[in-house]
């Protein structure tokens, strides 16, 4: 169902690295499509994405791909959990130093705005720019909502919990974070519209609208989900630019066995020499050739590891994923569908948060086998993953099952006749 937009532009919050930001683009360019104008609040290095999109960008400040570079790979190595709980502190303080600056620019973003779209976690917009009394629907690229099937992903990522206590992790997540922040929103409101402050117990609308960006195929819906929360599936592109491989990997792969993939995404640690002669050893071991993405110093010879190993920088993940026999990666919520949506098994090595999530899930779909987290990652147990992943018939036979159905969805549209109906018949703002 396609309108045609009255006034006022929509406002959607993107922020996160390049995994969070390319399905809010597209998701972006189905709703100019049906003829909204829509400004995208992002950081300065994806405002070349979102004029190719055809949107608007809006400069945000928070950047997140800014902060990921800071860790190398020993310390992901071996800083475990801790290591990981610090970086979790060391982002908040970063956050909560700038936040004034960072809902100014929301605020400003959000000046005649018909409605806001924006992440339902870790966002400050429905905490800040709804000051304006502007309507709001919240976006979701892991399964947020609270559940009693889902625990909240940062209590709990890997393992689910009886009901209650899954629902009860939700709670205690939302009043944790909010109580960080509340009184940072409350000073802004205050100082900006002069507005009483918000109760120190957190609370959303129960009504807004959900729309969760993930597949049904890889994430079953809650049955106790309200009827507000829509599994579209991904927002996915699929009229995304034709891409021209160097010819080097065109040699590669046609001069012997299918390859697997190994890439990191944007959790490619910096001196990253010690993962890279990991996966190396962990290929030869198993008895694959590789495609292995790494930093672009490194990229600059393609069998800088040998004649077995093809080293890439920059390669379209959709394009890579459909030419290989098995993909090793680090569990973000894109790069998962994408692996699975290909059809291919999966070896998730997760880093953190919502990486554990997936990871989870590729084991309980059987789209891979048992995943091992990036602190307990050997050469050893990787080759005999991907031995598994390559050889495993009722992984191979499962996971080519799930991107047939993962292939029909259309999410981004889907999405998009949700908002439209949303803003029909509750914003008054479609004809």
């Amino acid at each position: 169902m396609k309108g045609t937009a009255m006034s006022g532009h929509l406002v959607l919050l993107a922020y996160g690295t390049q995994g969070d930001i390319d399905p809010y683009l597209v998701l972006g360019r189905e709703l100019h499509a049906r003829g909204h104008h829509v400004r995208v609040v992002t950081p300065d290095r994806y405002a070349g994405a979102v004029e190719r999109a055809g949107l608007e960008q809006w400069s945000f400040g928070l950047d997140v791909e800014s902060l990921l570079v800071q860790a190398d790979w020993q310390t992901w190595k071996q800083g475990g959990r801790q290591q990981q709980a610090d970086g979790t502190k060391e982002f908040l303080r970063y956050v909560l130093a700038d936040m004034p600056e960072r809902l100014g620019e929301i605020d400003a973003a959000c000046a005649g705005a018909a409605a806001i779209l924006s992440p339902s976690w870790g966002g400050m917009s429905h905490f800040g720019a709804d000051s304006r009394g502007i309507p709001a629907a919240f976006l979701q690229l892991q399964p947020w909502e609270p559940s009693a099937t889902y625990p909240n992903l940062m209590l709990s990522p890997d393992r689910s919990l009886p009901g209650p206590l899954n629902r009860a992790t939700h709670r205690v997540a939302a009043q944790a974070h909010w109580h960080l922040i509340r009184k940072h929103i409350n000073d802004w409101r205050h100082e900006r519209y002069g507005l009483e402050p918000l109760p120190w117990r957190y609370s959303r609308s129960g009504s807004a609208p959900v729309l969760c960006g993930f597949s049904r195929h890889i994430v079953t819906p809650s049955p106790d989900w309200g009827s507000n929360v829509a599994v579209t599936g991904n927002w996915f592109d699929d009229d995304e630019p034709k891409w021209t491989p160097p010819q080097a990997l065109t040699d590669y792969l046609a001069a012997g066995a299918t390859p697997i993939f190994v890439g990191f995404g944007s959790w490619l640690p910096a001196n990253a020499a010690g993962l890279y002669e990991l996966v190396v050893d962990a290929a030869r071991q198993a008895g694959v050739r590789a495609v292995v993405q790494v930093d672009p110093e490194t990229a600059a010879d393609p069998h800088t590891f040998g004649d077995d190993i093809y080293a890439i920088g920059f390669v379209p993940y959709r394009w890579m994923f459909e030419r290989v026999a098995a993909v090793v990666h680090h569990g973000g919520a894109g790069t998962t569908a994408l692996a699975v949506r290909a059809g291919v098994p999966n070896v998730v090595c997760p880093f953190f948060a919502d990486q554990n999530f997936w990871a989870s899930r590729v084991a309980a779909i059987h789209a891979g086998p048992k995943p091992i987290p990036v602190q307990k990652l050997t050469a050893d147990r990787l080759a005999e993953a991907v031995r598994t992943a390559v050889s495993d018939k009722t992984i191979s036979a499962t996971v080519a099952g799930l991107g047939a159905a993962m292939r029909e969805e259309r999410g981004a549209a889907v999405a998009g006749d949700v908002l439209d109906e949303w803003l029909r018949s509750e914003c008054g703002v479609l004809e």
